[in-house]
Order: structure tokens, then sequence, then C-alpha cells
């Protein structure tokens, strides 16, 4: 509206009227709280009283102290070789089971049961040469035996023969009266004696054929010679928190010896008799020659002792240097003589002077 200056209306203006904008509150961001895991008190590591236990002290093994070599082939008879099985009325064969067995597959059986009841040798036999060099030598085998016999005709036996002419070396095995176990029996036999041959190894069943059979089976059958070993002495290696280890220190063979060589013999001079004042000249102690440790020798060649000198001039250069460390030359020693000299030649003066 427009007025006068006392108010009359004089004209009226429309107009629009532009809202004024209500002021929109804008919605802040609002930070999303975090989760916030209580406060969890960190331990105090408390120390646990234990027990320590001592380490355990190991029993030393038992070292073997010999080494055996095999000579026999085929002594679990497994394979049809290296035994001569001689054809008879009873013959030698080989058997697996229902028949005995000891270990593997098979076993020979001497007196062959299912036959009928004989005369007859049953045998199997094998060559094989004895080390001179063995320690010892041994057989062993294991039996099972079965009889019937009651008068003493039959025989289960184990001889060593010649190869050659077949003569019997010796008569190691005859039982009287004959095994009857019917189970595997053990047998070793002592064939030291008997080192340095080559002989024939004979197992053998008689039956006379009296109708009460004999059988024996034989199975696992060796033969050893047996050598040394070196000598080792069990040594026990402590170790902080494991096990004692047990390490073997071998003994040494042979220590050459350390040839001692005399001192020559150097003779003591005699000092001069003076009036004066006697010096005496002490000598030096001779340093005692320390042996060093001895050098273990594995191989020795053996040869003739050789003489302690054998060069020219040797003698004498060891006679010269054991005099030096009998009386070793120092500026000691020059001082005493000359003092000595010095006094003795006054006193001569003195005496010689005219009074």
């Amino acid at each position: 509206y427009l007025r006068d200056s006392v108010g009359t209306l004089i004209d009226e203006y429309p107009y629009l009227i532009t809202p004024t904008p209500t002021h929109t509150a804008t919605a802040m961001h609002t930070p999303t709280p975090t989760s916030t895991s209580a406060y969890t008190p960190t331990p105090t590591a408390t120390a646990t009283p234990f027990t320590v236990t001592p380490a355990v002290t190991p029993t030393p093994t038992t070292i073997p102290t010999v080494n055996c070599v095999s000579l026999l082939f085929n002594g679990g008879f497994e394979e049809d070789a290296y035994w001569q099985l001689h054809r008879t009325p009873l013959w030698p064969t080989y058997a697996g089971p229902p028949n005995p067995v000891h270990s593997g597959a098979r076993s020979v059986m001497l007196g062959n049961r299912p036959l009928p009841e004989a005369i007859s040798y049953s045998s199997v036999r094998q060559v094989v040469s004895i080390p001179a060099d063995a320690q010892t030598a041994r057989i062993e085998f294991w039996f099972w035996a079965q009889t019937d016999d009651v008068d003493g005709g039959d025989r289960q036996q184990l001889l060593l023969l010649d190869p050659i002419s077949y003569a019997r070396v010796a008569d190691l095995w005859r039982p009287s009266p004959l095994h009857n176990e019917r189970d595997w029996q053990y047998m070793p036999i002592d064939l030291t004696p008997y080192r340095g041959q080559s002989v024939l190894i004979y197992f053998n069943v008689f039956n006379d054929g009296d109708g009460r059979r004999t059988v024996l089976f034989l199975d696992d059958v060796f033969l050893f010679a047996c050598y040394p070993l070196v000598t080792a002495t069990p040594t026990v290696m402590a170790m902080e928190g494991a096990m004692a280890e047990v390490v073997a220190t071998p003994t040494p063979a042979f220590i050459p010896p350390v040839t001692a060589f005399a001192e020559a013999a150097v003779p003591k001079p005699s000092p001069v008799p003076t009036s004066g004042p006697t010096v005496t000249i002490m000598p030096k102690a001779s340093p005692v020659p320390t042996l060093g440790p001895a050098v273990t020798t594995i191989a020795v060649k053996e040869e003739a002792a050789e003489a302690p000198f054998t060069v020219p001039g040797a003698a004498a250069a060891h006679a010269s240097e054991m005099l030096f460390q009998r009386w070793p030359i120092t500026s000691v020693t020059i001082g005493a003589l000359a003092g000595a000299v010095l006094v003795a030649f006054i006193t001569w003066w003195i005496r010689s002077a005219p009074s």
C-alpha cells in the first residue's frame, strides 16, 4: 500500500510474497560407535616350579667280539641246488607242508617216510673248505626226528668224509638211543680242529629194513668260520639334555718302541788346586728329555733293527751335544772362569814378589 503524509491511501500495488524459506536442518553424520572390548588385563607369567629329571644312563650294548662267515650254500633247502641227493631205495627228498619245516618253505627229509620199508641209506652231502686262518669254526642245524626202531639197527648221523676217497674223517653226531622227539631240536658242533681242511659234510639216516622206520628232517644248516674283531673299548660320551652316546674307541694294535740312546761318557775335568779362595763351578743341570706322545701305527713293516748311528761322525756329534748339555758355556761360566784365573794370578804374584 502507498499512503500520503497524513495517511490517506493513494494507491496499492499487488505483489507476490516470496515465502521465506524455512531452514531445514541437515542431518549431520553421526559416527557409529566402534565396539570397544572391555579392558582385559594381560596375565603376568608366574614361574611354575619344576623338577629336573636326571638323564637316564644307557646300558652299554654288548659289542660282538667275532665276525662269522657262513660257508655252506642253500642251508635252508629252499633251492634244488648245492646239496647232493643220491638215489637209493629210500632216497632223500625236499619236503614242504604238511611235513615239518623249521623256517622258510621247505626242509629236507631223510628216510622218505611215504616209501615202503627197505634196507637203505638216505643222505645229503656238500663239500666245504674250512679256512686255516679262522679263529673258530662250527656247524649248527635243526632236526626233527621220528623212529620206531627198538633194536638199534637204524642210524641218524653226521659225518665228515674225505671229498675224494670218501674215507671217514670224523664221526660228529650219532645219537644212541635215536632221537624221537617229533619236534624241532637245535644241534651245534665245534669244527675248530678241522680248520685248513676240505671235507664232505654228510648227513645220513640208515634203515635196516625190519619194518620199523627212522626218519629225519633237516633245516637251517650253517657252517660258520669266525674271525676276531678289532678290540673296542666302549666310551660313554655325556651330552646335556639328551641320551648319552656309546662311542667305541679302538685300542691301537701296536705302539713302536722308543730307542733310548745312552749318553757318551765324558770325563769330568779335575779342578786345579790353588792356595787362594776356591771357585767352584757348578755345572748346569741337563734337562731331562720328555718323550712325546707315542704315534699309533696300524701297519708295521718288520725290518731288521738298525744301529743307533749309521752316518759317519754321528756318534762324535752326539757326544759333543751331550757334553754341551752337561756343561753349557754361558756368559756366567766365562765370567767365573776369568775371575778364578785372576785370583790365581794375583795370589801367585804376591807370593813371588820380593819382600
